[in-house]
């Protein structure tokens, strides 16, 4: 039987194959081919494409289907291309007769399962094929063997082998991405790359069986799918089961052993089975070994999956083989640190605990390795068989990650009277208070307060409290304590460093910012690997954010695209979904705003089930804010509402940031007035707390707006306080935007960009192009409207008033441009709801509008909105 069952299926990366083929079909000398390769790898589809490649282009095409039930009746194979056979000589004229009678060209034979032809049909097929009557394309199941009949025309070179190779990384991704689309997130293409290898039927198996979730990709990520999970019996499932059959019990006991704990070490598992079994599971293609010959590792062969067979498993026989390896891990000379893991979930899954101070420790390393579902199940166990304060606690900051706030709480032990577990206490108490139960920040504080054993560190949480609720100064005061007592440990400085770093962006103190950062990352690096698992990540996160408040945009790219990377590889959801939204702002502020919409919207979905509630309100506004740029305003409307339905918590630090993302989603709505107004607020508000960096930032964005000539001296006053050089340059924009100032919006364009801030640089030159225009110098003028294109082109399609502005004229007020905008889209009634007019003062602007440009009315608005976006531009605003 063929490994590839039921309807046609995607065909992506095999077109050098294919092309092969084909060019064999054409050679003289070459009688056939004959495609090899491990199950599933697609052999039987890439000799069904191929046939239907040539067979387009007029090669007439027979099918051959060798089946193993047959091989023993004569001429079962190919009885149904000669009716009423009576004998092998008969058949064979009869072919010949017919073959020559079809023309001239080679007939294209495709035979699945060579190897299981009887002798009579192979016999047959061979005589044809030395006649050069057909070209015979065969697929060879591993450990096949060819019919003796196609020896000859296989050892002098007429009969060629094609083996099939995984699919390459990019190929599998294509793939994955036509069936599954958004369903899979990032961890959980990865995850699934791992287990089908490159295999295509592995993947339809993983469909078939229901075992794909939308986050994480598969069902269960290390064990397979529970018992309860059982999926309906599928083909691939049954083919899966009479694979196993055929390889007979001693194989089939290293494939269940392999699947109940893959990876598994080599020696390990010939502690449970004979080598020379685990040889034929490998001969038979259901293992693979791996890794470097002092210690290697056992894997499932694809097609076959941990999932797939755990599905052919009775509940009692994978309880047995998790007791099994269980036991034989204990009776090891030592165990491993990697170990302990293994011992805590393989009593889990056996279902008898009798060594229940595994448990613990195996709910830290499931953390550590941020698998907080097994983390879970290992804490919980741990309570009921072992139970103390240690794993309450465990327990909870395990469901408080998950974003289960109310169990995690509730989940809290007493007070412990031991001071270095009452410490512990307080630091996670304080945690699920402030960000998990939305408690006001003094409350945290208060429960921080009775660390006596472990105080440092409870410093150094508390700098995250007051850096989260708005109090920059405050967190980085405490911050610099705590890194500057030498007796605080490791922890304590990599917790400090993260908000230290933060805040002092925030502050505007990017000098300070980066060596806070610095400093974490040496501590770090003086750790031992994988004693802090996320504090890497921690530092990076405050290291970060001090780069994008002060203008080191592309430094912040870097860093989050490296961290990104790393937490993917690490399979740390939430921690990738915090990184993937750090890349989002720092593209959003180069103007990339294609990408910072997909950065975002993967942090979402990576964030989803995470206990990242504070965080997702600020994203969700920032993709509102970026969507609108990107010229969507009813999607931006859309992420505006959802922010408004938010029943999550957001803290004081980021109500800045939702007042600022709010401004652009009224930009993409055309209420120019409304924007300007929460820019200034989220200025206000950034002010009122020493947030410089951000107060500037807001400030420029209201610039932006049209409103420069309000802002322009508080930003001249922040280019004085705030470091380096983005904060000046957006002083003399401002400086520019406000006197009309061709030559100094020039510079700051010419600033702007080698900040790496392009959307900022286009809406400069685009204003240095208006300005030179008024003031007759015309060259200037269009080189700066060249220029500003170039920088507009690279990004991505993004929209801002001051890029739309030049389409107007330049001679329009605030309101005016706001009427006119969404004149081209909308009728007097509806702009006049819209912007809280009377339908008369909207005609009475429109009015004014068109006599300043010179327009009769609409139609020649929309003409004249229309041929700038010919040349160059994007016209109107999306209603």
């Amino acid at each position: 039987m063929s490994d590839e069952a039921g309807e046609e299926w995607l065909l992506v990366g095999r077109d050098d194959e294919i092309g092969a083929i084909e060019a064999e079909y054409r050679h003289p000398g070459v009688r056939g081919v004959m495609l090899t390769g491990a199950r599933g790898a697609g052999k039987s589809r890439v000799a069904r494409e191929a046939a239907a490649r040539l067979g387009a282009g007029g090669c007439p095409v027979l099918w051959v289907g060798a089946r193993r039930d047959m091989r023993s009746t004569p001429f079962g194979a190919i009885a149904h291309l000669v009716p009423d056979i009576a004998d092998g000589r008969t058949v064979l004229s009869r072919l010949i007769s017919s073959l020559r009678a079809a023309g001239p060209d080679r007939m294209l034979m495709v035979v699945d399962d060579v190897h299981v032809l009887d002798d009579e049909s192979a016999a047959v097929l061979a005589e044809l094929m030395a006649r050069r009557l057909i070209f015979l394309v065969g697929t060879v199941a591993p450990g096949g063997l060819l019919p003796s009949a196609l020896h000859a025309l296989w050892s002098s070179g007429r009969i060629t082998c094609l083996p099939l190779g995984p699919l390459s990384a990019k190929a599998m991704d294509r793939l994955i991405d036509r069936l599954l689309g958004a369903r899979l997130d990032v961890i959980g293409r990865r995850r699934l790359a791992r287990q089908i290898g490159g295999n295509p039927l592995a993947l339809r198996a993983l469909m078939d069986i229901g075992a794909l979730s939308v986050q994480g990709g598969l069902q269960q990520t290390v064990t397979g799918l529970r018992q309860a999970d059982r999926a309906p019996d599928s083909l691939v499932h049954g083919l899966a089961g009479q694979w196993m059959d055929e390889a007979g019990p001693i194989v089939r006991g290293v494939v269940e052993v392999v699947a109940c704990a893959e990876p598994i070490r080599m020696g390990l598992l010939e502690t449970m089975v004979e080598p020379a079994a685990i040889d034929a599971a490998e001969r038979a293609g259901m293992v693979r070994v791996a890794g470097d010959t002092a210690e290697p590792t056992v894997r499932l062969a694809p097609p076959l999956s941990v999932p797939l067979v755990r599905l052919l498993l009775t509940g009692s026989t994978a309880r047995r083989v998790y007791g099994k390896l269980f036991a034989t891990l204990l009776r090891g000379p030592s165990l491993r640190e990697e170990d302990v893991l293994r011992a805590g979930e393989w009593q889990l899954h056996a279902g008898t605990i009798s060594n229940p101070e595994f448990l613990l420790p195996a709910a830290g390393r499931a953390m550590a390795r941020f698998d907080l579902e097994l983390a879970a199940k290992l804490a919980v166990a741990s309570r009921m068989n072992r139970p103390g304060p240690a794993a309450d606690l465990l327990l909870a900051r395990v469901l408080m990650l998950q974003g289960q706030s109310r169990r995690a709480a509730n989940a809290l032990p007493s007070r412990p009277d031991d001071p270095g577990q009452a410490a512990a206490w307080a630091l996670t108490t304080a945690e699920i208070q402030y960000f998990g139960l939305g408690e006001p920040a003094h409350v945290a504080e208060r429960t921080l307060g009775i660390v006596i054993h472990g105080r440092h560190e409870a410093e150094a949480k508390r700098s995250w409290i007051q850096l989260a609720d708005g109090h920059g100064d405050q967190a980085l005061f405490t911050a610099q304590s705590v890194l500057a007592r030498p007796d605080s440990g490791p922890q304590a400085k990599i917790w400090a460093a993260a908000a230290g770093a933060a805040a002092a962006g925030l502050l505007g103190r990017g000098a300070l910012g980066e060596a806070i950062f610095q400093e974490g990352t040496a501590v770090l690096d003086d750790a031992a690997s994988g004693q802090f698992p996320w504090g890497a990540a921690q530092v990076g996160y405050g290291g970060c954010l001090a780069r994008l408040m002060c203008g080191d945009v592309r430094q912040a790219q870097d860093l989050a695209d490296r961290g990104y990377a790393e937490a993917v590889v690490a399979g740390a959801r939430s921690m990738a979904g915090i990184w993937a939204a750090l890349r989002g702002m720092a593209a959003q502020a180069q103007g990339r705003v294609r990408f910072a919409s997909r950065s975002l919207r993967e942090a979402l979905t990576l964030s989803d089930g995470e206990g990242l509630f504070c965080l997702k309100t600020a994203w969700t506004m920032e993709l509102a804010a970026v969507t609108a740029m990107a010229g969507d305003a009813a999607e931006a409307r859309r992420w505006l509402n959802q922010v408004d339905e938010y029943d999550s918590c957001h803290t004081d630090a980021f109500e800045p940031w939702i007042a600022l993302g709010r401004a652009w989603v009224y930009v993409g709505l055309g209420e120019l007035s409304r924007a300007v107004e929460s820019c200034r607020f989220a200025a206000e508000l950034s002010g009122k707390r020493g947030h410089l960096a951000q107060e500037a930032i807001a400030l420029y964005d209201a610039a932006r707006l049209g409103a420069a000539g309000d802002v322009r001296a508080r930003l001249a006053d922040l280019a004085r306080t705030v470091e380096g050089d983005t904060v000046a340059v957006m002083a003399a924009a401002a400086q520019g935007l406000a006197r009309r100032d061709g030559d100094a919006l020039g510079q700051a364009t010419n600033a702007f960009d080698r900040l790496g801030r392009t959307l900022l640089a286009a809406d400069t030159a685009t204003a240095a192009s208006q300005a030179h225009r008024l003031g007759g110098r015309h060259a200037a003028a269009a080189l700066f409207r060249e220029r500003a294109d170039s920088l507009a082109r690279r990004c991505e399609g993004a929209r801002t008033p001051l890029l739309d502005r030049w389409r107007l004229g330049s001679l329009l007020t605030r309101r005016e441009q706001e009427v006119v905008l969404l004149a081209s889209a909308l009728t007097t009634p509806q702009i006049a709801t819209r912007l809280g007019l009377s339908p008369r003062t909207v005609s009475n602007y429109l009015q004014h509008a068109y006599d300043k440009l010179g327009l009769t009315g609409r139609a020649e608005l929309r003409l004249h909105l229309d041929r700038a976006t010919l040349d160059g531009g994007q016209a109107g605003v999306s209603a």
